[in-house]
């Protein structure tokens, strides 16, 4: 028996799997449970992206252009408790829906400190990794602007 959207309740959840779809210039790809319908995981993630993503992303020369400023100050507002740790969980869904950020280590960017330790972005308690060099750059440059002690590396192989 297929189950109806728990959202809508009108419309089929069908199975769950990545759906990609494009809102206001940007491609987006994104996973659809087996609880919701195609149009509500849409629609949810506009609102979600309407919300947050705003301030935070632009397209410039047909890419994404991050605002690294702007997410290394709301990281530091959730480390002080002065803006939601959800709400940062939420920026970071955006930026891996666009394709800026990656639960996948291997072929991907991390910022490494002088002693060995990765300084990238987490999501809950899952590091997550930069599709882009440019943009690794550009994050700590902002996040770690007090210490010239890292440096970006390309990932070669998965993790152990």
């Amino acid at each position: 028996m297929e189950r109806f959207c728990i959202f809508c309740q009108k419309n089929r959840a069908g199975e769950p799997k990545d759906i990609s779809f494009e809102y206001e210039g940007f491609s987006f790809t994104i996973f659809k449970d087996g609880l919701t319908c195609i149009e509500c995981a849409k629609r949810m993630h506009i609102e979600m992206f309407t919300k947050f993503g705003k301030e935070l992303v632009k397209k410039e020369g047909g890419k994404v252009k991050v605002n690294w400023s702007h997410f290394v100050e709301t990281e530091q507002q959730a480390r002080e408790g002065t803006f939601s740790e959800v709400k940062l969980h939420r920026i970071i869904e955006i930026l891996i829906t666009l394709n800026v950020l990656s639960y996948d280590r291997e072929g991907n960017w991390d910022i490494i400190t002088s002693a060995g330790f990765s300084l990238v972005p987490f999501y809950y308690i899952f590091p997550i990794y930069f599709i882009r060099e440019e943009d690794a750059m550009e994050y700590a440059q902002i996040a770690l602007k007090n210490t010239s002690n890292w440096r970006v590396i390309h990932i070669n192989t998965a993790a152990p």
